[in-house]
């Protein structure tokens, strides 16, 4: 993943330290962002983001954290001239669900009903769990994983 500043980050599960370089707002994915596209997904991060890129090919946003709904909303008007859907999936914990209902209050924005199989589950853990093709099919058709 390259950022803004042509810097790039590594995904490290379990990471024995964690570091944010700043305080502030920022949108993941965003400038990977086609110039033009029918579907945008925004996720919780960068980890639930990349796996459903690899299982949908859709690009994705993540906000600096599930509730920073601000930082979408300022390029709200720019993606809506950009994306056909717009869709909201955040994990399907307490958290995830607030978010879930701000961003439809808020910014008016569809939520995507990923058919998770529990509410202890996020994209990613259920990519390693059923791999990319069973995601592929869950997102398109909206199936439960079993």
């Amino acid at each position: 993943y390259l950022g803004p500043d042509e810097k790039f980050q590594i995904y490290r599960p379990k990471p024995k330290w964690f570091s944010r370089s700043s305080g502030k707002s920022f949108l993941l994915g965003y400038e990977q962002l086609p110039y033009k596209g029918r579907t945008l997904l925004i996720l919780s991060g960068m980890k639930d983001g990349l796996c459903a890129k690899v299982a949908t090919g859709w690009p994705f946003l993540g906000a600096s954290g599930e509730m920073d709904y601000k930082s979408i909303q300022a390029k709200l008007p720019e993606l809506r001239q950009r994306f056909s859907y717009i869709g909201v999936c955040m994990d399907p914990d307490p958290a995830g669900n607030d978010a879930d209902n701000l961003f439809k209050k808020e910014l008016n924005l569809p939520i995507f009903d990923f058919p998770y199989i529990d509410d202890h589950s996020d994209i990613a853990d259920l990519m390693i769990r059923f791999g990319p093709q069973k995601m592929r099919m869950a997102f398109m058709n909206k199936t439960k994983l079993v």
